[in-house]
């Protein structure tokens, strides 16, 4: 499928220029845009025409008058680029999902394929410092999803992100990586490769214009993009006051599924995943307990032995329980170890090690490894 690309003459300068006029919000900029349906028709008001409009707010008036003025050269010498392109909120192609948000951005930077924007994705998130664990978990979980058809969204920074559109491109998948810089610049960059890698086999999106530095307010508010691209959100490894709580947050808002993968009760990185189980998000174990919750119409029939079956309560504690048990009362053992030894994937023998140190018969040392209770 062949790249398709946007160039600058398909926007108006007056689109691009609303999206760049700093210190106004996405929100109030889509209340300029409404008495009007575009930026080229708020732009072509004559002054008195927005005073009554907008009830002799001048204040409003003089924000017009100065987004009028908002120097875009730069923006067109970007969108000029092979390979870069932007959607108006008002364009054929700008994602439907975004355009019913109140706060949709009013243009859409991107570089690769702009129609994956529409297509079905799950949000894979989590913590910058991910344990090997959690990025094994975030790799076997984002390859099923892609399996089943569906793309995978994150926000291009360490850990959790970075193992979710890894395994996206390695497993034959498509993904987005919702940055919250202009994208004329990779954030973090050692990302680098990554983000290029992303750009022929998926697509970087931005609501902010080429140039925009890095400022922390800008992560929280790209994470409403994150989840609002996505048809749900799964949290892998989240400290208590994770930025990836905040796209969770916002998920629910939007109506979207939240999942949650479990850890062990003496990790810091699982603090946030069970605060979130706790207020009613979905505990994933397998593949299986995300596709279940999720429209059929949406997912394609995986391959042969691309993903794991799902298994009942009782199939766990026979098949699952007793070889873990078996491990740990032999010798203490880390989360991978078991994994290795006993076969079975990371999401199971994490949510098995939850249940068996909250019934009391597996306990988690300082160093992180696990043994069996007498």
């Amino acid at each position: 499928m062949g790249k398709k690309h946007i160039s600058r003459e398909s926007i108006s300068p007056d689109w691009l220029k609303l999206s760049a006029l700093s210190g106004l919000s996405a929100l109030n900029k889509n209340r300029l845009l409404e008495p009007f349906g575009s930026a080229d028709q708020l732009f072509a008001a004559s002054d008195q025409q927005l005073l009554d409009t907008f009830a002799g707010n001048r204040r409003t008036v003089a924000c017009v008058q100065k987004a009028r003025q908002v120097e875009i050269g730069f923006i067109c010498d970007w969108l000029a680029l092979p390979g870069n392109g932007a959607l108006s909120l008002q364009h054929r192609d700008y994602p439907a999902q975004l355009k019913v948000m109140p706060d949709a951005p009013v243009v859409l930077y991107f570089q690769g394929r702009s129609e994956l924007l529409s297509r079905p994705q799950l949000a894979v998130v989590g913590s910058r410092l991910a344990t090997p664990l959690g990025r094994k978990i975030t790799t076997e979980l984002a390859a099923a999803l892609c399996g089943y058809g569906l793309g995978i969204t994150s926000g291009l920074a360490l850990g959790i992100d970075r193992a979710a559109h890894q395994a996206a491109m390695e497993h034959h998948g498509w993904t987005v990586a919702v940055a919250a810089t202009g994208l004329d610049r990779v954030y973090p960059t050692c990302h680098t490769k990554l983000a290029q890698a992303i750009r022929q086999q998926g697509v970087l999106v931005s609501e902010y214009p080429p140039a925009t530095p890095v400022t922390r307010w800008r992560f929280p508010q790209r994470n409403r993009l994150i989840s609002g691209l996505s048809l749900g959100v799964l949290i892998v490894e989240a400290a208590s006051r994770s930025g990836s709580l905040i796209t969770a947050r916002l998920a629910a808002e939007q109506g979207r599924e939240v999942f949650a993968v479990p850890g062990s009760i003496k990790s810091p990185l699982s603090r946030g995943c069970h605060a979130l189980l706790r207020q009613g998000a979905k505990l994933v174990e397998t593949i299986t307990d995300i596709v279940e919750e999720l429209p059929v119409a949406v997912l394609t029939v995986p391959q042969s032995g691309q993903t794991e079956p799902s298994m009942t309560a009782s199939d766990l504690s026979t098949a699952v329980i007793d070889p873990i048990l078996a491990l740990v009362g032999q010798e203490i053992l880390t989360l991978d170890e078991i994994v290795v030894r006993s076969g079975l994937t990371a999401a199971t023998v994490s949510a098995m090690l939850l249940r068996l140190e909250v019934e009391g018969r597996v306990a988690s040392t300082v160093d992180g490894r696990f043994q069996q209770l007498s």
